[in-house]
């Protein structure tokens, strides 16, 4: 026992000590998010440090130095484009090129390469064009932050080049339109907008592009969407490309306004008369053969759900079944064969689970795509698979044997733990007993967010197995109420309402005097919810105990608002 005890502690010990994982600031994915979301501003030209730097870059041209410009250029771009305009123009283009090429493009710093690239376009130096792509095939590898920048600085100097030079420019910008890093065909996109303008629309490498799937697609879309608008790609029918790409987007916009865009990136985008456009395409008698079919039924489900209309799709057809499940097997169309996986998630067609379940592979490119499916159709004949796959993608044990973190964690594996974390989502339409003690479990896991997922789910599957045992549930359900993510604190009280855990009524009591605003929220109205569900004398007695000891004249007000209404309801009730 001895020995057994000394093992526990310095294990405990170890653990203690042990360095705990650390989310660090990423540089590539910040700068790209202020990018795109329009979040950098700018500064009065008055200001202390526009002198400054206004005097060192001074400096740098009095003294012919390419090193002082360097390190006068070590500044964020997204906020000094601007004003470096202002600063440069009063020096001249030969100058400027002379101190900037070729060692400020290829330096180790990313903001030096960025601002670098941006003066270059501002100038208009399309003689440095060969230059500047060197620099960008060398960014994309080395210093990837500053390709936004670069990339569309290119786009800009590609307006004004002879013909062969615009044949160099337009390789480049749309050989990264197929990267496989998802932001740089963000920025890519952006570049090729940039580049076509008004004639975006015409660029076949870009809207080939949009057709293509991707971590990313909705962001790409939202760029492509300020040049080029889906209605007209829609209605140019004769090309199939075109439609592809269209719907693309429109399910691409639709993804982002539900994101961190909002409802701002859809609002001029004539969302009903694309319905209208893409019911006229699917009513049409050859469109069964289009190399778009999924593509366009895909964002055709999508758009009539948003805007809560018909979309005149009989999809319990037997074609329509029996063409879904031919592309879900055909890999050469992969943006058909994406689509059709979706698809028949989001039309909930049994029919397709077995072959879908064929795809729980680990280096299926569309295994998210297929879990989600899976999980939206709902059919038990998946529980089992997607639970050998959670196993596959981590070490389960260890993620609930760790301890747990407040923040989410950094793993080396990201990619497979994205995964696991969207299988734990979507096992909550697929209700077994199997399914129900794996989530009981992960719920322990050493991550927020998986906790969350796994939680959410292990309440959705109780909920439908009412003949299910209820004590593993109400355990691990008491036990996350002191988890120390406010989240999952939060969900945790919710599910002890929705399935009625009356045990848990005297802490709830006591949880009201919580700090946290919407964890107090969410106390009350559980709270509230167990006395209507039957248990009001008991809700009721654990706030009168609860009122003893408080001291706070405002929480003593809502508990006694609280009991009050309870009473009216049940009065209420009675007549």
């Amino acid at each position: 026992m001895a020995i057994k005890f000394l093992q526990k502690f310095i294990k405990g010990m170890y653990k203690a000590f042990e360095e705990k994982p650390q989310i660090e600031p990423d540089d590539f994915e910040l700068e790209h998010f202020l990018f795109y979301h329009g979040l950098a501003g700018t500064t009065p030209l008055n200001q202390r440090k526009f002198k400054d730097v206004k005097a060192d870059i001074n400096l740098a041209f009095n003294n012919q130095s390419s090193a002082q410009l360097a390190a006068a250029l070590k500044i964020p771009p997204l906020w000094w484009e601007e004003k470096l305009r202002v600063i440069f123009q009063e020096h001249s283009p030969e100058a400027t090129v002379a101190l900037i090429c070729p060692d400020l493009l290829m330096h180790e710093d990313w903001h030096v390469r960025a601002n670098s690239s941006n003066m270059l376009a501002f100038i208009k130096a399309t003689q440095q064009i060969d230059a500047l792509i060197e620099s960008i095939n060398d960014t994309a590898i080395n210093t990837k932050t500053a390709f936004c920048h670069q990339i569309v600085a290119l786009a800009k100097l590609a307006q004004g080049l002879s013909k062969d030079d615009t044949a160099k420019a337009e390789a480049t910008l749309f050989k990264y339109l197929k990267s496989s890093d998802s932001w740089m065909r963000v920025d890519s996109t952006s570049a090729a907008c940039q580049y076509g303008r008004e004639k975006s629309a015409t660029l076949k490498p870009l809207l080939e592009s949009l057709c293509e799937p991707h971590l990313l697609s909705d962001y790409c879309a939202v760029v492509a969407s300020r040049t080029i608008k889906p209605l007209s790609l829609l209605e140019n029918n004769s090309d199939e490309i075109s439609v592809a790409a269209g719907a693309s987007m429109v399910s691409g916009l639709l993804q982002a306004a539900k994101g961190t865009f909002g409802n701002d990136c859809i609002k001029e985008v004539e969302l009903n008369r694309c319905l209208d456009s893409m019911i006229n395409i699917a009513s049409a008698q050859d469109f069964e053969n289009k190399s778009y079919w999924a593509t366009l039924l895909v964002s055709l489900c999508d758009l009539s759900h948003y805007l809560n209309l018909d979309s005149n799709i009989n999809f319990a057809d037997k074609k329509i079944v029996s063409k879904i499940q031919k592309k879900i097997s055909d890999s050469t169309k992969p943006h058909e064969q994406r689509n059709s996986i979706i698809l028949a998630g989001d039309i909930k067609q049994s029919e397709s689970v077995d072959q879908l379940v064929k795809y729980l592979q680990k280096d299926f490119v569309f295994l998210n795509e297929t879990i989600e499916a899976l999980g939206k159709i709902g059919d038990n004949r998946a529980s089992e698979p997607l639970l050998k796959l959670a196993s596959k993608l981590v070490d389960l044990e260890e993620r609930t044997s760790k301890g747990i973190s407040t923040q989410p964690l950094l793993q080396d594996h990201q990619p497979e733990i994205k995964t696991y974390w969207r299988i734990l989502q979507n096992l909550e339409n697929l209700s077994n007993q199997k399914v129900l003690d794996f989530l009981v479990k992960q719920s322990a896991d050493v991550a927020p967010d998986k906790r969350l997922a796994a939680l959410n789910s292990m309440v959705t599957v109780k909920y439908a197995l009412p003949n299910a045992a209820m004590a593993p549930v109400a355990e691990r359900l008491g036990m996350l109420l002191t988890d120390p993510s406010l989240e999952v604190r939060t969900q945790a009280v919710a599910g002890i309402g929705t399935l009625c855990i009356k045990g848990e009524i005297p802490r709830l009591a006591q949880l009201t005097s919580a700090k946290e605003v919407s964890f107090a929220r969410q106390v009350f109205q559980t709270l509230s919810e167990l006395a209507q569900a039957g248990h009001k004398v008991e809700v009721e007695t654990a706030l009168r105990q609860k009122l003893k000891s408080v001291m706070d004249p405002h929480l003593s007000r809502k508990l006694n608002t609280l009991i009050d209404s309870l009473g009216k309801k049940a009065e209420s009730n009675r007549k």
